[in-house]
């Protein structure tokens, strides 16, 4: 075979390899084409897939930012009760320590007061003692006395009786009496009175210690008499009459002569014995 022979048959091998060739090209484009439509159609709905999902996506998170910020306002809130509790916790522990520091004052005061009290008990109990002992003291004392006073005033009876009788009979030896001594008579007054002498003077002039209400008058006469210890040294004085009169004393002046200058504590009567 020639040369041209064999590039004819060379050429004739190639184009039938060559149109084999681009027929499995074109039929392989055909199926990438084919392959390529699909694979578009499933990007597609795989974005729209991944859109859907990623919307959904989107709104859990936005749910969970939702609940997050919720969440922490809510913690939050808690904290601030807690807060607040522990405040309140603490204001309590405060004042609680405060109460027990003063409920041992209040206690320590009430130990004191209670000694006190149990001290002035003690003193009460020795006053009431001694109280008691004065008391029956004072009625021992107040016995003997008003028994001293008995025996007193029945002995100054038993005197005046003595003194009365004495001035009796040196009236009865007196003798006749006198115009003079007849105008400075006796005029008692009409009750039977006595009392004391409160005030002398050196002119004479007395005061005694009863008076108009007693029944005085002005001019009235008194018996004026000392009662001494010693009965033989009781004396009668003589007569005063009455001057001025006040309800409840009188001033009065000597008639005649007296025994003795009168002095304080010396006795008056309207009339001497029975």
């Amino acid at each position: 075979m020639t040369i041209l022979g064999n590039l004819t048959v060379m050429l004739f091998a190639s184009s039938s390899q060559w149109v084999a060739q681009n027929k499995t090209l074109l039929n392989q484009r055909n199926a990438a084409s084919a392959s390529a439509g699909q694979f578009q159609d499933e990007v597609e709905r795989m974005r729209a897939e991944a859109k859907n999902e990623k919307a959904a996506l989107d709104a859990r998170v936005a749910k969970l930012d939702q609940d997050i910020k919720n969440q922490t306002a809510l913690t939050e809130g808690l904290e601030r009760q807690l807060s607040d509790e522990k405040q309140k916790v603490l204001v309590a522990e405060s004042t609680s320590r405060q109460a027990i520091v003063d409920a041992k004052l209040r206690q320590a005061d009430n130990d004191r007061m209670i000694g006190v009290v149990k001290e002035r008990d003690g003193q009460i109990q020795n006053l009431v003692l001694s109280n008691k002992k004065e008391r029956e003291d004072r009625l021992n004392a107040e016995i003997a006395m008003k028994s001293a006073v008995i025996r007193a005033q029945a002995m100054e009876e038993r005197l005046r009786d003595a003194v009365m009788e004495i001035a009796k009979q040196k009236n009865q030896a007196s003798g006749t009496t006198t115009t003079s001594a007849k105008s400075n008579g006796p005029n008692p007054p009409a009750e039977n009175v006595e009392g004391l002498v409160s005030d002398a003077d050196k002119s004479g002039l007395v005061e005694i210690t009863i008076g108009s209400d007693a029944g005085l008058k002005e001019g009235n006469t008194m018996e004026a008499y000392r009662i001494a210890a010693v009965p033989s040294q009781s004396q009668y004085l003589g007569m005063i009459r009455i001057k001025k009169v006040f309800p409840n004393k009188a001033v009065a002046e000597p008639v005649g002569r007296m025994a003795a200058p009168l002095q304080r504590g010396d006795h008056v009567a309207s009339r001497l014995g029975s």
